[in-house]
């Protein structure tokens, strides 16, 4: 069946069967910039449109289609004037500001940085030339996601660990210890974390029967000796760590505007001098680290037997990195 003038393809100027795509596309994007009436979008689309009415019928069509593609385009004032208000992939001007954050959020050594960047780049790949102004300025506000080593060599290993979480897989890897790389047979992969700028996998071990954290660049990455490994059967229902409830102290001037949610709290006391918090979180390795982060300020008061023992041993490691010949008894 020969086609007719309103399937918009073969009428006005010779243009390849293909041509509607590249002139919904310019149309577009002069639509993005500011409200136009058709006159003027003739005028300036001279190429793509037929003279006369013929053109103007084509041109509400593509209008139309426009709108069905996900467009929203207003009409604005008498001589009715049209302009694209928004899309599912257009931006506004904040959007422009939130994308400088993410920018500058994540820095090249962090292992989503090229990933994170191909998202910015088709993202801003249209922006109007005010938003390249915008775009173009520097980022006052810093928010640095800056691992303490390189991480780039754990990308792929990152997206390999996570599609293994979605997939309620198991699998093993080799463990790069201080001593020796130790094989994990079995584990059912939890949760990975950004803590104290490095990244941790959670998983529980069936060898240990607990759940264990493992930093991601100590995970062996080799192809010939099979780590990380996927194994075909799938997690069991997920276990989750008991709460440690312990009782620390901080000076009370740390607490004046409240105390910081580093654990879960459940009651603070204070007096003159001191704030005593009583908390909760599922990692003895996390409250031991989060706690010497307040340096000689913090002290330990109550925690199960484990975690308290576990404190002194660190400090006492920490006593003899600094006077070898010295036990901490024996300070003055």
């Amino acid at each position: 069946m020969p086609r007719s003038p309103e399937d918009g393809v073969d009428e006005g100027p010779s243009i390849s069967q293909y041509g509607v795509i590249g002139r919904l596309i310019r149309l577009r994007d002069l639509l993005r910039n500011q409200p136009m009436s058709s006159g003027t979008i003739l005028a300036k689309l001279a190429d793509d449109y037929a003279p006369g009415e013929t053109g103007r019928r084509q041109l509400r069509r593509d209008i139309s289609n426009l709108g069905a593609l996900g467009y929203h385009i207003e009409r604005q004032g008498r001589p009715v004037r049209y302009v694209i208000a928004a899309a599912s992939h257009l931006l506004l001007d904040e959007d422009i500001r939130t994308l400088r954050y993410l920018r500058s959020a994540f820095t090249d050594t962090h292992p989503l940085a090229n990933q994170v960047q191909q998202l910015i780049d088709r993202l801003t790949q249209h922006l109007t030339d005010g938003q390249r102004r915008q775009w173009q300025r520097r980022t006052t506000l810093h928010m640095l996601l800056t691992p303490v080593i390189d991480y780039r060599g754990c990308e792929n290993l990152l997206r390999w660990l996570d599609q293994a979480i979605l997939d309620r897989r198991q699998i093993g890897f080799l463990y790069r210890s201080k001593r020796s790389d130790r094989w994990h047979p079995c584990l059912d992969p939890y949760d990975l974390e950004y803590t104290d700028r490095q990244f941790y996998l959670s998983a529980y071990s069936y060898e240990y029967r607990d759940i264990l954290t493992y930093r991601l660049d100590r995970i062996v990455q080799d192809a010939q000796r099979e780590s990380p490994k996927l194994l075909p059967s799938l997690q069991q229902p997920r276990r989750e760590r008991k709460p440690i409830f312990f009782t620390y102290r901080l000076p009370a001037s740390f607490a004046d505007g409240g105390v910081s949610e580093r654990f879960t709290i459940h009651a603070v006391q204070r007096d003159e001098s001191h704030v005593m918090v009583k908390a909760s979180d599922a990692s003895e390795f996390r409250i031991i680290r989060t706690l010497l982060g307040y340096g000689e300020h913090a002290l330990l008061l109550e925690g199960p037997p484990s975690l308290m023992e576990r404190m002194r041993k660190t400090v006492a490691a920490m006593w003899a990195n600094y006077f070898p010949d010295q036990l901490p008894e024996d300070s003055p």
